[in-house]
Parts: C-alpha cells; sequence; structure tokens
C-alpha cells in the first residue's frame, strides 16, 4: 500500500462532489474502519446518530445501503477472519481526507458524538498497546485532530514497535503520506512542533528504510524530507537511496563520498549490491554484523558481538556469503539459530529456507541443506501463500524468483501469485523504485518462459543493476566433491562436540510430555541423578518456563517456547498447546505421560482434499476425523499426526463448510478443475478416473501388535502397515481402499483389499478366541497387568497368521510351559441336591503337579491370573480354555471345609465345558444329566398343530430354545425386545406340554385379559381361567389339571397365595417379571413359594437398575445358579462395580457365561424387517417467570434443608428424603398446581401439549400420552375437554373391563388421545392405532419408557412412529435425560460386556439438586 499525491487529488475531488450529510456518513465509516478493519457492529454502532430516527429494521437496511455503496465506490471493501466480516478502508488517501473533513466540522454536536464513540471504540494511548482496540492508524487520527494532550514521544514509538501477527503494510504510506501534504503546503503542519528531534530520527529511519523496501515512492519521499527540513539535516541519505533505486548508482554514491560519514556507510550496502559491487557491500556487512574477521568466529555458536541486520540486509548479507565464501555457510546458520533465542519474532526457518534454496541452486544437490528439496518446497511454498504481505519487497521477489527456478516446471504456482508479480513490478516502477520492480519483472519472466506466454515484463528489466542471476548461480562442482566437503566439516564438528561433553555433559533436557487420552501436551524437564539415570519429569515454574531457564533444552525448544508462550504482562501467559504441536513433528524428547521411557513419534502430514465416488454423485472433501482449527490426529497411542492446515485450506473451509457433492455427469469438468487445484493443494482422488498417475502397490496386509504402557497397564492394539515400513498406521478392514504417501521421496499410491484385510482378521480371531471374546470392537485391549500380557503375548503367537510385535521398554517375561485342560485330572461326586463335589489335580510335568484346590486359590488372589509364578519374571502359562473355565469356577464354587461344590446348573455352562478337555472320575447322577443336556441338545421340537397361529422363524427359534430346558428341568428367561410376541412363544410352549399338566401364568393387571384373549384366540383346545372372574377360586386352583392354564395378577397372587403355592403346576410363567424384582419384596418372595416342573420368565428388562435384580429374577427360574446373594454380591456386584477393569470385565464374562444358556434376547432391528421406523424427539418447555421463581425457591429450600440434615449428620433416611423433594421439583416441571394447590394459571408444558395435540390432529394422527403423576393426567384431561378433544383414560383406579374397553374403543378408532398412568398402562398393551407417543415426564430409567413406547411400536404397526418427550428447559428433567444415556446400556450389560451396572445412591441424587456438576463421579 502506498500514497499518491495524484491520488490523494482525485479522490479529493470525488469526495468534495458529495453533499454534507454523505460526507459526514462516509468519514464516520472510513475512520472507525481503518486500513486495519473493523467489525460490522462497531461500524453500526458509531454512524448509529445518523439514523437516531429510523426503526430497527429501517436502520439496518439504510446501513447496509449505505456500506454497499461505499463498496461500489471503491472506498471500503470486506475481508473474513474467523469467519466474521471486517470492514477496511482500501487508500491512506480516503482515509486522510475523510480525517481532516472531520477536522473542519468541529464543533457540530453530531461530529463530537461520532469523535467520540470513535474515540471510546479505538483506544490511541499506551495502556491499550498490543490489544484488540489498539490500532495504528488511531495515531495519526490524534495527530490531525490535535485537540487532546498527547506523549507524542511515546505514541511515534507505539506506531513503529510490531505487533505480531497483524498487517502493517500500510503504516509507512500513511505517515509519510501525511508528511508529503504538509511539505506540498497541502495541509498545514499541525504535527512537526510537538516532535522532537528523536522522534524526527526514529520517522526518518524508517522512511530510508521504506524507500530501500519501495513502500513509498520517490515523490512522498522528498515530501517528508522538505516537511523535515527546520527539525532534521538528511545529509542528502534519502536523495541517494532514491537514486540507487532508479538505477543511478555512481550518483548516489558520490553523495556517500562527498558526506565521508562513516554513519552513513551502513546506507552505502544497498547502492553497492545494486551497482554489482559486491565485495565492497560485503566488507561492509561483515563489519555491520560484528564478523570482522570470519576465521575467529567460524566454530562459534554464539557471541555477544553478532548483530542483526534487517530483514533486506540480512538477506544480501547471506547471497554475498554463498557467493564469496561458500564453505563456511555453517556460521550463518549459527546466527540464526543464536538470533532466535534473543528474538522471539526472529525467523530461523525462513532464513535457513532461503539459504538452502540458493545452496540447492549453487550445488545442483540437497546435500549441504537442512531440508530436503521436497521439504524445503513445502517451507518456500508456505511462505509465500501465507507469509508474502508480511515480507520486504526483495524478499518477496526472492522467494517467487527461487520458486520458479527450482519448482516452476515441475509445480505450478497459484495464478494469484503470478498476479500479485505483475501488480508489483508495475506499481514499484510507478513509485520509482525501479530495481525492485526489475526484479519483480525477473521473477515474472521465469514463469513466462515456462508457460511460454507472450506478456512480458521484460521491459522493466535493466541489467545494469543486479538481478537475482547474477548472485545465484550454479556451481560447476560435482556432488561427490560436495559430500565430502561436507563429511571434511562433520569431522571438525564431531571433534568439537566431544570435547564439549567430555567437559561438560547435559544435566537436564526438556520433555514434551503427552497425555494418555487426549491431545495435550505440556513442558517438563529431568535431570540426571546420581546413578546415571534420568529423574521423573517434573513441572516447570512459571517464572523459569518464561524466562526459558531449563537445562539442555535443544534449539527448537526455545523456538517453541517462543511461539507457544503469550505473555499479557506482570508475569501472566496463555500456552498455545497448537503452537506446540506444529513445531513437534522429528522432535527427539517426546514422550507419554504414562511412561516417560516411550516416545511419542510425532509426524507432519499434509491434509489432502479426498474425492469418493458416492452413488451417481462424487463426494469433494477432507478428512473429518480431523479438525481444521486443531488439525491432530491420534494414529496409534505413541503416534501423532499434525496435519499441515495452510490458508488455501481454510479457506476451502470456509467456502465450503461441508462436502461438495457433484453429479457424475461433471466428470470432465471435474478433472480440470481437479487439475488445476493440483496445484496449490494435496489431492487425493478415490475414483479411478480423476486419479494422478502415481507408482502403485498393493497394500501390505500383515497385522502389527502394538504395545503401549498406560500407567499401570499395556495397551494392546493391532493394526496394519498398507505401505510396510512407513505410516501411516491404519485400523484393519477400515478406512478408505486407497492411500497416498510419500515413499522414498516419491508420492505413491496403495490400494488395500478391505474384504481380504477382513478375512486376516477373521483367521486371526478363530485362532485366538481369548482375544476374539475381550475385543472391543476396535482391535484393542487394556492388559492391567504383566499376567494378561503374558496372556496376550501367548496367543498372538498362535496360529499361522502371526502379527508383527512391536514391544515396549522394559517389558520381558519369561514363560516356562503350558498346561491344558488335558493335564486336568477331576472327579465330580453327587452331594446333598442338586450339588456336586469337585476335586482334583494339574500335572505340569514329571516333576510337578498342582492341585486343583491350589489352582483355585491362585485365582481367588487374583481372578485374572492365568500365569503362576515360578520365580522372579518366570512363569507357567495355563492355556486359555483352562483358565477361562477355572476362572469361571471359582466365581461358581463354594469352598467349606472339607471340598469345594458347584450347583448342577452351573454344569451347563461352567463345568461342562472344563470336563470335555479333563479327565473325569464320576457318578450316575454326573453322567445322566450330561445325558439329558445332550439329547435336548440334538432333539428338534415341533411346534403343537393345535396352535392357530403362524410363527415367525425367531418365534420358533424361540419356542425350540424354551423347550430345550424345559426337557431337562432348566428354568428360561425370554427377554426379547417388547412387541416380538413374547407372549405367544410362551403359549406355545405351554400348550405343548398342557397334556403334562396344569400351567399357571402371573401377569399385570392391566395384561391379564390379553392373556385370555390370546389363549382363546391361539390356543382353542386349552381352558382358560381367569383367577380374579371366578367366584371360587380355590377350586380352580384345585381341580386346575392338564390342558388348564390359570392367569392371575401380581396383586392377587399376594393376597390369594397360599392355595396357589401349595399347588404343583407342570410350568409356571411370570409374564413382565421385572414385577419381582426386589428380592425384599412380599411378591417376589411369594413368587419364590410357587411350585413347577418349569419355571419361565418373560420381560423386556432384565436388568432396569442393577445386578440385584438380574439375580432375583434367575433365583426364581434356577435356584442357586448364581448362588446365595452374599456369593453372588461378593463374586460379581463388587468386582463389576470396583471399578478395577479387569476385575470388572473378568466377572462380567464369568457372569455372562453362567446365565447365556438360560437367556434368549432378541431386539427388534434384529429380526423384524418390515416394522417401520421410530423417531424421538425432545420439546424443550421454557417456564414462565413466574413459574421458574416458583421452582428455584423450592429447589434452594430442599437443598439447604437436606445439606444441613447431612452436616449435622443427623439418624434420618436421607435417600428417602431426598426423593421426596426431587419427586416434588419433578411435579413442579409438569404443572405448578400439583405442588402449590392455590396456582390457577394453565402450565407452560399443558400449553405445548394443547399445540402439539392440535397440530397431530390436524394431520389425522392419534397419540398415546403418558405420564407418571395421575394428578398431572386429571389437569390434562380437563385441558382436552376445554379444548374438545376426544380420549381414552386408563390409571391403576379403572376396572379392568373398562380398560379394556377403553383398549378396544381406541383400537378401533374412537378418541384422538389416550391418557395413560406410566406404571398402570406401560406394559402389555397393544395400541397400534397410535402413531405418536407423548411422555409428559421422563422416568428415572428409560427402559420404562420404552415399554410404555412399545404399546404402540409393535408388530402389527404399519404407520412410522414418533415419540415426543415434554422436557423442562434448565431444570431436573433435563438432569434426568443425561442419566438415561447410561440406564439404557444396563440391560445389554450383560450381553455386550460394556457399561456400568451401578444405582444413584444419597450423594449422586444431591446432584441432582445442585444447579451445576457431573451427576456421577467417573
Amino acid at each position: 500500500m502506498d500514497f499518491s499525491v495524484e491520488r490523494f487529488h482525485q479522490f479529493q475531488a470525488q469526495f468534495d462532489g458529495l453533499d454534507k450529510e454523505t460526507k459526514l456518513k462516509y468519514a464516520a465509516v472510513i475512520v472507525t474502519s481503518g486500513m486495519r478493519g473493523e467489525a460490522k457492529t462497531t461500524l453500526k454502532n458509531t454512524i448509529a446518530p445518523f439514523f437516531f430516527q429510523l426503526s430497527t429494521i429501517e436502520y439496518s437496511n439504510a446501513f447496509t445501503e449505505l456500506i454497499e455503496k461505499m463498496k461500489g465506490a471503491e472506498i471500503i471493501d470486506v475481508f473474513i477472519l474467523n469467519r466474521g466480516h471486517y470492514h477496511f478502508t482500501i487508500h491512506v488517501e480516503y482515509y486522510l481526507i475523510a480525517l481532516y473533513f472531520l477536522k473542519e466540522c468541529r464543533g457540530e454536536n453530531l461530529v463530537e458524538k461520532i469523535i467520540s464513540t470513535i474515540r471510546v471504540d479505538q483506544k490511541f494511548y499506551p495502556d491499550m498497546f498490543g490489544t484488540a482496540k489498539f490500532k495504528k492508524e488511531s495515531i495519526i487520527r490524534e495527530f490531525v485532530l490535535d485537540d487532546i494532550r498527547l506523549n507524542y514521544h511515546l505514541m511515534t514509538m507505539n506506531y513503529y514497535t510490531p505487533i505480531e501477527g497483524e498487517n502493517n503494510s500500510y503504516l509507512e504510506a500513511l505517515i509519510y503520506g501525511l508528511f508529503a501534504l504538509f511539505g506540498l503546503k497541502i495541509k498545514e503542519d499541525t504535527l512537526s512542533e510537538n516532535l522532537n528531534l528523536e522522534d524526527f530520527l526514529i520517522i526518518h529511519n524508517h522512511l530510508l528504510y521504506a524507500i530501500k523496501n519501495g513502500s513509498i515512492d520517490n515523490n512522498t519521499a522528498k515530501s517528508f524530507i522538505k516537511a523535515s527540513s527546520a527539525s532534521i539535516e538528511d545529509g542528502g541519505v534519502t536523495n541517494a537511496l532514491i537514486l540507487a533505486n532508479q538505477g543511478y548508482i555512481a550518483s548516489s554514491l558520490e553523495v556517500f563520498e562527498k558526506e565521508n560519514n562513516l554513519e552513513l556507510e551502513f546506507y552505502k550496502i544497498t547502492p553497492l549490491f545494486i551497482g554489482k559491487k559486491y565485495d565492497e557491500a560485503f566488507t561492509i556487512l561483515l563489519k555491520e554484523t560484528g564478523i570482522d574477521k570470519v576465521e575467529t568466529h567460524l566454530k562459534k555458536k554464539s557471541s555477544k558481538f553478532w548483530e542483526e541486520l534487517d530483514i533486506m540486509n540480512e538477506i544480501i548479507f547471506q547471497i554475498l556469503f554463498i557467493q564469496i565464501i561458500p564453505q563456511h555457510v555453517e556460521l550463518l546458520r549459527n546466527r540464526y539459530t543464536y538470533f532466535t533465542k534473543q528474538n522471539k519474532y526472529y525467523n530461523k526457518l525462513f532464513m535457513n529456507s532461503l539459504l538452502d534454496a540458493q545452496l540447492l541452486i549453487k550445488d545442483g544437490s540437497d546435500v549441504n541443506c537442512e531440508s530436503s528439496k521436497y521439504d524445503l518446497r513445502l517451507h518456500i511454498s508456505t511462505f509465500i501463500e501465507e507469509d508474502l504481505e508480511s515480507l520486504p519487497n526483495f524478499a518477496q521477489a526472492l522467494l517467487i524468483w527461487l520458486h520458479g527456478t527450482i519448482w516452476g516446471k515441475e509445480f505450478k504456482i497459484n495464478q494469484n501469485i503470478i498476479n500479485t508479480t505483475v501488480n508489483k513490478a508495475l506499481s514499484l516502477h510507478r513509485g520509482g523504485s525501479l530495481w525492485l520492480s526489475a526484479l519483480f519483472a525477473e521473477a515474472h519472466g521465469v514463469y513466462q518462459e515456462i508457460k511460454e506466454e507472450d506478456f512480458s515484463l521484460g521491459y522493466l528489466i535493466d541489467n545494469e543493476m543486479t538481478l537475482f542471476k547474477d548472485v545465484i548461480q550454479e556451481s560447476k562442482i560435482e556432488e561427490w566433491e560436495l559430500v565430502l566437503n561436507k563429511l571434511t566439516l562433520l569431522a571438525d564438528n564431531f571433534k568439537s562436540i566431544d570435547k564439549k561433553q567430555k567437559k561438560e555433559p547435559s544435566k537436564g533436557r526438556l520433555l514434551w510430555v503427552v497425555a494418555d487420552h487426549r491431545l495435550y501436551v505440556e513442558p517438563m524437564e529431568q535431570t540426571i541423578l546420581k546413578n546415571g539415570k534420568w529423574s521423573k519429569p517434573k513441572k516447570i515454574s512459571d517464572t523459569r518456563m518464561l524466562k526459558k531457564a531449563v537445562k539442555g533444552m535443544l534449539e527448537i525448544d526455545f523456538e517453541i517456547l517462543d511461539k507457544a508462550i503469550r505473555t499479557y504482562g506482570r508475569g501472566y501467559f496463555d500456552f498455545d498447546v497448537l503452537e506446540v504441536w506444529k513445531r513437534l513433528p522429528g522432535h527427539p524428547n517426546v514422550v507419554l505421560e504414562s511412561d516417560d521411557n516411550v516416545s511419542v513419534i510425532v509426524e507432519k502430514r499434509p491434509l489432502e482434499l479426498q474425492i469418493f465416488e458416492k452413488g451417481d454423485n462424487y463426494k469433494l472433501g477432507f478428512d473429518k476425523e480431523v479438525n481444521i482449527d486443531f488439525p491432530l490426529k491420534r494414529e496409534t497411542p505413541t503416534r501423532v499426526v499434525y496435519y499441515d492446515v495452510d490458508k488455501k485450506i481454510k479457506e476451502w473451509s470456509e467456502s465450503f463448510p461441508s462436502d461438495i457433492i457433484l453429479p457424475k455427469k461433471s466428470k470432465d469438468q471435474l478433472k480440470k478443475v481437479v487439475a488445476a487445484l493440483g496445484q496449490s493443494l494435496n489431492i487425493h482422488s478415490h475414483v479411478s478416473e480423476i486419479q494422478e498417475e502415481l507408482p502403485e502397490i498393493k497394500a501390505d496386509k500383515k497385522l502389527h501388535a502394538l504395545l503401549t504402557p498406560r500407567g499401570n497397564n499395556i495397551l494392546l492394539e493391532l493394526y496394519m502397515k498398507p505401505f510396510t515400513s512407513t505410516a501411516p498406521y491404519v485400523v484393519p478392514a477400515q478406512g478408505t481402499e486407497v492411500l497416498v504417501e510419500e515413499v522414498d521421496r516419491m508420492r505413491t499410491r496403495a490400494v488395500r483389499n478391505l474384504k481380504a484385510e477382513e478375512k486376516v482378521l477373521e483367521k486371526f480371531y478363530a485362532q485366538r478366541p481369548q482375544l476374539d471374546m475381550t475385543n472391543d470392537g476396535h482391535h484393542a485391549w487394556e492388559l492391567s497387568d504383566r499376567e494378561e500380557t503374558l496372556n496376550a503375548l501367548l496367543e498372538l503367537q498362535n496360529g499361522d497368521e502371526k502379527p508383527i510385535v512391536e514391544w515396549p521398554k522394559g517389558v520381558k517375561f519369561k514363560l516356562l510351559g503350558q498346561v491344558g485342560g488335558d493335564k486336568l485330572t477331576m472327579n465330580v461326586q453327587t452331594k446333598k441336591r442338586d450339588w456336586f463335589a469337585i476335586g482334583g489335580e494339574v500335572k505340569i510335568n514329571e516333576e510337578v503337579v498342582v492341585s486343583l484346590e491350589s489352582l483355585l486359590k491362585e485365582f481367588k488372589n487374583d481372578p485374572n491370573s492365568k500365569y503362576v509364578q515360578v520365580e522372579k519374571d518366570q512363569f507357567i502359562a495355563l492355556t486359555d480354555s483352562l483358565r477361562k473355565q477355572l476362572a469361571a469356577l471359582t466365581s461358581v464354587a463354594v469352598q467349606d471345609k472339607l471340598e469345594l461344590r458347584v450347583h448342577k446348573l452351573a454344569s451347563y455352562g461352567v463345568l461342562n465345558d472344563l470336563t470335555k478337555e479333563a479327565v473325569v472320575r464320576s457318578d450316575t447322577t454326573w453322567t445322566d444329566l450330561q445325558t439329558k443336556i445332550n439329547n435336548a441338545s440334538t432333539e428338534s421340537f415341533a411346534v403343537p398343530t393345535t396352535l392357530d397361529a403362524d410363527l415367525r422363524d425367531y418365534q420358533v427359534e424361540g419356542f425350540e430354545w424354551l423347550s430345550q430346558l424345559a426337557s431337562w428341568g432348566g428354568g428360561a428367561c425370554l427377554a426379547d425386545d417388547m412387541g416380538l410376541g413374547k407372549t405367544l412363544q410362551g403359549l406355545a410352549l405351554i400348550l405343548s406340554k398342557a397334556k403334562a399338566g396344569p400351567s399357571f401364568v402371573v401377569a399385570p393387571s392391566s395384561v391379564t385379559f390379553n392373556w385370555v384373549n390370546e389363549v382363546r384366540k391361539f390356543a382353542p383346545t386349552m381352558r382358560v381361567h381367569l383367577l380374579f372372574q371366578a367366584s371360587d377360586r380355590e377350586k380352580v386352583v384345585a381341580q386346575a389339571g392338564p390342558y388348564d392354564l390359570v392367569v392371575c395378577s401380581y396383586g392377587l397372587l399376594q393376597s390369594n397365595y397360599k392355595m396357589i403355592v401349595e399347588k404343583d403346576w407342570n410350568i409356571v410363567l411370570l409374564d413382565e417379571a421385572q414385577a419381582i424384582k426386589n428380592k425384599t419384596t412380599k411378591r417376589s418372595q411369594v413368587a419364590m413359594q410357587l411350585q413347577a416342573n418349569t419355571r419361565v420368565i418373560t420381560t423386556g428388562t432384565p436388568i432396569e437398575n442393577n445386578l440385584s435384580e438380574l439375580w432375583n429374577l434367575f433365583q426364581f427360574i434356577n435356584p442357586g445358579l448364581l448362588g446365595n446373594w452374599e456369593a453372588f454380591n461378593k463374586n460379581f456386584v463388587l468386582r463389576i462395580d470396583s471399578g478395577d477393569q479387569q476385575h470388572a470385565k473378568s466377572a462380567k464374562k464369568v457372569l455372562r457365561q453362567l446365565i447365556a444358556p438360560f437367556i434368549l434376547r432378541r431386539k427388534k432391528s434384529e429380526v423384524l424387517d418390515e416394522l417401520p421406523s421410530k423417531t424421538e424427539s425432545v420439546l424443550s418447555v421454557t417456564m414462565t417467570d413466574d413459574e421458574q421463581t416458583l421452582y428455584e425457591a423450592h429447589r434452594r429450600a430442599a437443598l439447604e434443608e437436606i445439606e444441613d440434615i447431612i452436616k449435622k449428620k443427623e439418624k434420618q433416611n436421607t435417600h428417602i428424603q431426598v426423593l421426596a423433594e426431587l419427586t416434588k421439583l419433578r411435579q413442579l416441571c409438569c404443572h405448578a398446581s400439583l405442588v402449590d394447590h392455590e396456582w390457577q394459571v394453565m402450565g407452560s408444558k399443558v400449553k405445548l401439549l394443547l399445540e402439539t395435540v392440535h397440530e397431530l390432529k390436524e394431520g389425522g394422527h392419534r397419540a398415546l400420552i403418558f405420564s407418571q403423576f395421575v394428578g398431572f393426567l386429571s389437569i390434562i384431561r380437563k385441558a382436552l375437554d376445554n379444548e374438545g378433544v376426544s380420549y381414552q383414560y386408563l390409571d391403576g383406579s379403572i376396572p379392568l373391563k373398562k380398560r379394556e374397553l377403553a383398549i378396544n374403543n381406541f383400537q378401533n378408532g374412537e378418541s384422538d388421545v389416550f391418557l395413560i398412568s406410566l406404571k398402570a398402562g406401560g406394559t402389555g398393551l397393544n395400541l397400534t392405532a397410535a402413531d405418536y407417543v407423548i411422555h409428559m415426564d421422563p422416568w428415572w430409567n428409560p427402559a420404562v419408557e420404552d415399554q410404555a413406547t412399545d404399546r404402540a411400536y409393535r408388530m402389527g404397526q404399519t404407520r412410522p412412529v414418533t415419540v415426543y418427550r415434554l422436557i423442562t428447559k434448565d431444570t431436573i428433567e433435563e438432569k434426568m435425560i443425561a442419566l438415561h444415556a447410561d440406564k439404557r446400556e444396563l440391560a445389554d450389560d450383560l450381553l455386550s460386556g460394556t457399561g456400568k451396572a451401578t444405582k444413584l445412591n444419597t450423594k449422586e441424587l444431591l446432584k441432582l439438586l445442585q444447579t451445576n456438576g457431573p451427576l456421577l463421579d467417573v
């Protein structure tokens, strides 16, 4: 950005043509936005006084119109930063014109108000320096307005003090343009009188640099000299530099000779260099850099005499150094490292990259370069694309020329950069900077020659002045000579390093410690202990961090801390983790948090634009697993990938926030676009027709097993390395089929066969059943101790598909031998009823024999142990099957003084498998039981022909499974999802056994009629009796015989149990058996007394809250299978809830093994393809202010009261009291009148319900409305009556006949909605006439809500079902919904082995009363 007097007059004339009001608006916008830019909201705030009479919408439209008009006139423009829009003034001339216009209008109220607003928003005084509110142009604003007492000296220094990350290209044009107006008498000079000599020297020195850089035109420079002539003696230097830039070298040097001033000698460097007087220029540069005698500095890493030059002269020094003494370029690198440590703004990478690029041209090889040729291209490209505008013009031209000269033919540059090159050349030529203009023209010529274009800037080039080709040339030294020279230098360096190490070994180092479970890294330090080992890493104090005072820091550590630490004064700072990650690739001291002996590899990769085929379209986008703003990915626990996200990628993501979808007919056009994009972006196409030509290999399918310490555990993970020896690691059979990586400096494509990888995995797991059983779905295992690690390592070596094992440091174990079940001898004898006594021994070898009791004792000490330690770190290994069965046996065996005992049913899931391998000595009871079980598994069971129903395949399987268990006396838990026909499957079993005797069904009262109807409909040959309707119940029970089925409710069973429990039934079936989940209730205790040959339970939720429920259900169907409650609690509940993952995992596996034969669970998604979709949504209810006030008052009162009770340790049942208070809060969420009986206003939740019901009615939908509060249902009934909405109603007080009538009426099309109490109607009903379900209030366990939902979402439903949950915002209801995520997994926990089987304690319930904090401690 430059200043032009001609442009000033042109703009002034344009501005004068506007009316005064428009001028004021324009001036306000221009001065507010400035050249740095300002947000839209700030602009609107400034000009608001102009539009005070307009409404908000009118003002917004007027503002937009004004801004668009100014943009159309090219006065202002807009840029986007972090997705925010910022308006800025395009030309400094307009800024100065606007300032002077505001100054002319001072005194007017409107103008004063505008200036006051601008000053409030944009500070100019030193306290705000470097903050978001500080803008450099604000200083010029105050210089012009000149109506406030200012510290001119401090403001002058602030004006030239750089602010990191800001574009300051307009600053020189602005201040020297102001002085140009003074010098040309266009404006009165009110500034000079306030500046002292020191201020003028600061401004003058920056002027000289600006002339060298071409930042201002020659006329502006001369005008400044004219304006400041009374204050400063220039000595003709300004004119000399102008002459040099125009090619008048002799005239320029005459000025310096005439002055003969050593202080001015520094400024001779530029004319000498332009005039090709390189030796003279180099001599002055050596002196200015503090290196008078090169020989004395060659081996120095630092020197207090070294001086840093400005970037332009530093680059000239570098160019001449390479040309004159190229053998000593290491001295330059040492200087760059030294200055990086001294000055955090110094860009070592930039200077080294320029150095490498010149050496690459000179030597024709990267032998002497720090970076490879291809890494160097990435560096140079990044500087061009991201940092070009912040660099001096000389550096810009050099970068563009270097890129074109080295890589122009191989990699095309962005056309925008070429356009910039042309514009720069022409602009500099107009401003009189002919030499810099020629350099840009030379850079353009490189690309013109490559592209063979006619357009040329050759006429701007003057060969009398230095061009890049003159000083950066290819030498004639061959590559082998370069290598030898480098080896000689290395030998000298090694000697000095050896000497230094002998004298002073490093006593410390800086570590970068990576967190185990998140992408966080922090610096820590280590010191050498007396024993020569490293100490444990410890944190670094803030003071030492800021001072970088850590022993043994590497050069890169200084750079990282410079970039990552951002200070805010008074010792406050923050730590930018991303800046650290950017610089960690290749760092030698990156370690794992849990084990500082384990290195973490950080790798840098380009982020690729991916192209996929998606149906009839193409999809373009970047990897969604990579966050553009935090582009990191943990490939393995010890390998982190940092993706290089540059401005181009960020611009792409702002332009296209989501993936681009294009039709396949656009293929030809897409090819062209991809070819154009490929010049600037890394593109990876998975579409063969749109792929670049690359070497292609078949991906390696060998499995890699990575073991990584993680705290006290070891993490084992399976990966593949498609490129065999180089990264990346990929998850087998997942991800993309085509990968592109750089292999031996060449981009190479690897084509994966995911199906083949899947087969490799299948084979791997088939040969490793233990790893298969414990696989978490991600091919990862947490090995909690050395035994489990040994177990995994042993199994990895099984089979013919052996993975490559990558060992962790410090993990070495020795296995002496392996023992399998074939070496076990077992004795099984009948003891008491339903129990077997177990004994035996294990033969390890000819010399060692261990009793079975001793082996089990080891397991009791460590249930996860598969290895027995013989000596330190020496073990014998048990085979997986033996370890698994012995571990299971310890959980179910009961130890008394004399022997081990096992319940007979445990033999089906545990003991039976163990005895298949071992030599068994047993009595006939054991063998008879085994025979029955084996026969049942092979026998076929036909569905009774008298069953008048067509069973689905899965229902036939359920019937056969029930029949198998019944044939040998095993109890069964049919746990299918609600709506899958558990009733019909149970009825089929009862019918098949009807001849053997009477059957008895217990069900919730609301479901008993359904049982009667189902029997009459599908099993007409049976006699069904509803005990509730019987006039003589004792007679019905007593006379029940073959083909009789008695149906009873749980409530009736509890009150009439004596006659029922005394009866011998053939089959007893408990429907919705969660009704007996609590072992302490009378209902459960009565159920346990029922006598039957076969016991069956059906339930969609075998576990609603905790494992005690599962134990009670199994205690009913198979008494003793899980042991007594104390043993079950010890062996399973406490282990699973212990927090020890390995104990929990082991206990879950054993428990699954025990219950698996007796529980059958299928989900709708698995067996019903024809079931329509189900959508679940939360409708948020916002309380009124009055409702919120009432709710908050109750919440605070309850919290204070309960906390006081806990604090005083009063002997009260706090748990019950908390639940009572929570219930009040839940009622307040529903309707305030449920707690405050004087409340008369319609509640917010009822209001939203009515709106929803009317919408559903209009759409022809019908709904079930559930609430657990009958009082709330009464309120809803009144509201529906007032609205004329018809409904059916059901709660616990409705008699059975009326329930049945209401259900039939609704199913037959009567009524718009069905109001149902959650407890009374949440199970057993068939209400498929509804296609909407509305839950008015959440229950603690979502399984109960799901059961209620499945009244509509079940077999027979033909329409999609929508579920609404009305949840009141900012209340306990939202916290209850958060709890649902844990509870929903509970029922599947035993089948999947994941999740936690816990219930809320008093402390956790109390958190629900609090406003903040997590719900559960984890």
